[in-house]
């Protein structure tokens, strides 16, 4: 996301903490600082000492586990010297658990499908096969740490769940869903009114990975659902609803992402830019978005890099 973000013309520099020295921030961004991660000692202090060196406007969180460890920490950072962007702490839980997700999409009445902890569904006198087996918490989905697998038969349920003894309650297993997936992507300013609304359907890939391969949907066709959501809860900037379509028509909503996603930069490139958006709602400013986007289609591919030497990592520090 740092080439998009460095895109919006009243952003002078993007300075980023990361926690890998070989991460992308390293090699994308006007400077980088190496952290803790966000569970570990000391990288509430980091960030305070990177504000104290680089004097930056605003914190961008676009993992949701830095969502959640700053929605956690709200107290700390509530009056810190640069705006946060992000929704309310409390709207961050709720959307980094994905049990708590389903539970309130359902009581916005969308569809949402049946839903166990891995712990439930072993617990259980029946076990339904086949399932679809994905982390309940960022914790176990960021950073290549998540287990995204297929229950076909009582071979694999008996695999997964020695492999994930001790986190059972940390899963959840669904029925597999077939049909469109489809992303929602919208916008809301600073008193939660909807600004705009971007679809995409992703073409290809594996379902709860990141978007490979999509195209960009005319229309509004889940301008209802986006409506009863930001009726029920005040949502601030981007966010982004997940539902998958049936051959027969009939939607099921799987989840509710409270941030910028991997899609931003694909509907920014189709002329609705949210990070710019982003920035404008940090400074108070007018929000104004296209009325639609252009018919887009994407596909990514890896990047390699090659370097001779890796790239320069800042470390903070209390002296600063």
């Amino acid at each position: 996301m740092i080439p998009a973000v460095r895109a919006v013309s009243a952003v002078s520099e993007v300075v980023v903490s990361i926690n890998d020295s070989l991460g992308a921030g390293g090699f994308l961004a006007d400077r980088a600082y190496l952290l803790p991660g966000f569970d570990e000692p000391g990288f509430a202090e980091g960030v305070m000492a990177i504000h104290r060196r680089e004097r930056f406007d605003a914190c961008l969180p676009v993992l949701d586990s830095a969502l959640l460890f700053f929605a956690r920490n709200w107290d700390r950072f509530r009056d810190a010297p640069f705006r946060l962007a992000m929704c309310d702490p409390g709207i961050v839980e709720m959307a980094c658990d994905k049990v708590s997700t389903l539970s309130f999409l359902a009581g916005c009445g969308l569809p949402v499908p049946p839903t166990q902890t891995f712990a439930e569904y072993l617990g259980a006198s029946a076990h339904p096969l086949p399932r679809f087996l994905k982390p309940r918490y960022p914790e176990d989905r960021d950073f290549g740490r998540a287990v995204y697998a297929r229950l076909k038969d009582t071979a694999d349920v008996g695999y997964w769940a020695a492999k994930l003894a001790g986190g059972l309650d940390r899963h959840i297993v669904q029925p597999l869903l077939e049909g469109d997936e489809f992303n929602i992507d919208f916008f809301c300013d600073a008193s939660g009114d909807v600004r705009s609304t971007v679809i995409v359907r992703r073409v290809s890939g594996e379902p709860g990975c990141a978007l490979s391969c999509g195209e960009i949907v005319p229309g509004n066709r889940f301008a209802r659902e986006v409506r009863a959501v930001t009726e029920a809860v005040r949502l601030w900037g981007a966010n982004q609803l997940q539902a998958i379509v049936a051959p027969g028509g009939a939607r099921c909503f799987t989840e509710l992402n409270a941030r910028l996603t991997a899609d931003s930069p694909f509907v920014q490139a189709a002329g609705v830019d949210y990070f710019e958006g982003t920035v404008r709602l940090l400074r108070g400013e007018d929000i104004d978005f296209p009325e639609a986007p252009r018919a887009l289609r994407m596909v990514q591919w890896d990047h390699v890099c090659y370097f001779e030497k890796p790239p320069a990592l800042l470390l903070p520090s209390r002296d600063f």
